[in-house]
């Protein structure tokens, strides 16, 4: 659904590369500053794109740049790939590689890609791409690309990252938006001034330039790109697409576009209507109608992915999802609520930019249509439902990571307003883990656990999949995440999944693990935060560049019983900790039990929140004296 024009750099993959000390005497002969080739894989030279606004359903770009390619390191494909689909065209391009005194190594043209269905997931899809495969040259040269794209369709207007990966240095480029029809041109900037705008009388045109930007390194819990490199977001005002008319100056005027194209495509038959309300007519309350219908769809229907024309944005008729048993989550999604409707229950076919990245990507002060996905919202008394309906598996009315606590565009006869999805809390989202540990003398431990994740935790290292795991793949899973060092499993068991809007599940496990305790010199060395399933990361000391962003809060609860042999005592037990910060909250405690036992808990806090990066000193002292005190073994010593 997401057609979205991505201006970037493509970043090859070169496999017959030149040593490195043989690239660092190459380059210093290459007129590049300095700074731009400290530490930079590539540099791109120069940079231009034009993109022309012809009318409100003709546009055309073109595009040449310039990269020096340097290091292995930024290198990800061995291709140049650029899309297109039944709303656009590659109508030229050229591709040159050159050595660093400017001869020719190879060129293609535009005859020379292959052409290839794009994505692989979709039954049915006019989503291609015209790629060409770069062949292998020793590093460092030059890349030469120009290629002209034409748009039979304005949804979409481009978005300009002239940095686009890291360790790219940029010693030039330039957007220019020219534009030749009445309607105003939107824009959204970061790290980009004011363009520079001139008109000739046929067209306003409007240029943004950046110049010498050294490049970046990503840094751990950061937002997106914009936190580094300028990016520049444009909209059209008013649009066409396959005929269909719009105007996204407002959130309700394009949520009344959504509408328009959605009209007339809930077609069920009388005889299908009479049917669902024998089906579920009958049940006492909205919501367990609700609940009942949102079960047939998971039993009955399976998500496909068709992305052809004008379907990329309007759903199939409600009559052809009920015949085929399938379709993709605009489809899905209005086949629901034509149920609904049919049990006469408001819902709203509701817009998002899904991804766990996506939450700050649709603003209120800047309508677009950079949506890739549909859910449905279900208001009640007291109570909002938001219903999946692509997942054959998700809890009714939960929102994971995917779609929740973000702006979304939900649709009515009004047209569309921006509200947020749900959001869970630091209670909804935990983890709570009980273990009992019986301690040998030779250092192997029997383990006895019991975790529960809830809320949003239950997609935490991706646990929720191994419901449609194997028995072996679950084992994987175990064995991969525990670093107490698993042995022999007696038993892994999943729990069924309980609750809806915020689902609870987990599993239990009775096995021998080998890395809990270690045996040495009449002594026993517990290191206990093996069984943490998140550990505190190392966090580098560096100039923070980017806001700290933390999307969801999370709580963390363990509690362990550990049990040593007869004959030894307590020699070295971790002091108690407690840590209230902005941050989160971390606590530690060790008690000694009737019988000898020791009783460890530990709770992490983790609250959600974006901060300045000025407080990054103050958030990795925060982590590092979590990592301290997670590190500190309990010894026992025999009496």
């Amino acid at each position: 659904m997401d057609h979205s024009e991505k201006i970037m750099k493509p970043v090859l993959l070169l496999l017959g590369l030149s040593l490195a000390i043989q690239a660092r005497a190459q380059v210093a002969v290459i007129p590049v500053p300095d700074s731009l080739l400290k530490g930079a894989d590539q540099v791109v030279l120069e940079d231009h794109t034009h993109y022309s606004v012809l009318s409100r359903n003709k546009a055309t770009l073109e595009r040449t740049y310039t990269v020096l390619l340097i290091n292995p390191a930024a290198i990800e494909e061995n291709a140049l790939n650029l899309p297109y689909d039944s709303f656009s065209k590659i109508k030229k391009a050229s591709v040159a590689v050159q050595d660093l005194l400017g001869r020719d190594l190879q060129t293609w043209a535009l005859k020379d890609f292959e052409d290839w269905k794009a994505g692989g997931t979709e039954i049915a899809s006019d989503s291609r791409v015209k790629s060409l495969d770069i062949p292998a040259f020793s590093l460092p040269f030059y890349l030469q690309v120009t290629y002209e794209r034409e748009y039979n369709g304005s949804l979409f207007y481009p978005v300009w990252s002239p940095v686009s990966a890291e360790k790219q240095g940029l010693a030039e480029a330039t957007f220019v938006m020219s534009n030749a029809t009445p309607d105003p041109v939107r824009y959204l900037g970061f790290r980009l001034g004011e363009p520079e705008v001139s008109t000739d009388g046929e067209a306003t045109e409007y240029r943004w330039s950046v110049s010498n930007l050294s490049g970046f390194e990503s840094e751990p819990y950061s937002g997106g790109l914009a936190d580094y490199a300028p990016v520049l977001y444009t909209a059209p005002s008013a649009f066409e697409m396959d005929g269909f008319e719009g105007d996204m100056q407002t959130w309700a005027s394009f949520g009344d576009w959504i509408r328009a194209l959605n009209s007339g495509q809930d077609d069920f038959t009388r005889i299908q209507q009479d049917a669902f309300k024998a089906m579920f007519g009958g049940l006492p309350t909205d919501r367990e109608k609700v609940r009942a219908v949102y079960a047939y769809l998971q039993k009955n229907m399976r998500y496909v992915s068709i992305q052809l024309g004008i379907g990329g944005w309007r759903p199939f008729p409600a009559s052809f999802v009920h015949d085929k048993k399938y379709g993709d989550c605009k489809a899905l999604t209005f086949y629901t609520k034509s149920i609904l409707d049919v049990l006469e229950i408001p819902s709203f076919y509701t817009l998002v930019r899904a991804g766990a990245q996506a939450q700050s990507f649709i603003r209120e002060e800047f309508p677009c249509a950079s949506f890739n996905h549909v859910f449905l919202t279900v208001p009640l008394e007291g109570d909002t439902i938001w219903l999946e309906c692509t997942s054959q598996d998700s809890p009714f009315g939960y929102l994971g990571t995917f779609t929740s606590d973000r702006n979304v565009l939900l649709v009515d006869e009004h047209g569309g307003h921006l509200i947020r999805s749900r959001v869970y809390t630091l209670d909804e989202n935990r983890q709570v883990t009980r273990a009992q540990l019986v301690v040998r003398e030779e250092g192997t431990t029997a383990l006895l656990m019991d975790r529960t994740y809830s809320g949003l935790e239950i997609e935490n290292d991706g646990f929720f999949s191994l419901f449609e795991a194997t028995t072996q793949e679950r084992e994987n899973w175990l064995y991969d995440r525990l670093e107490a060092g698993i042995g022999q499993i007696a038993d892994f068991q999943l729990k069924p999944v309980r609750g809806e809007e915020v689902p609870e599940t987990g599993f239990t496990l009775d096995a021998q693990v080998s890395r809990f305790a270690k045996a040495a010199s009449n002594r026993i060395f517990v290191q206990w935060n093996t069984l943490l399933s998140v550990q505190a990361p190392k966090l580098p000391d560096i100039r923070r560049q980017a806001p700290l962003v933390f999307r969801y809060p999370y709580r963390m609860i363990d509690s362990l019983e550990i049990a040593v042999p007869e004959g030894f005592i307590p020699e070295s037990i971790p002091d108690p900790v407690l840590l209230d910060t902005p941050f989160g909250k971390y606590q530690l405690d060790i008690q000694i039990q009737d019988g000898g036992t020791f009783l460890l808990t530990r709770q992490l806090d983790r609250y959600k929140g974006e901060f300045p990066a000025s407080d990054y000193p103050a958030f990795r002292e925060f982590i590092q004296t979590i990592r301290k005190s997670d590190q500190k073994k309990i010894v026992w010593k025999k009496g």
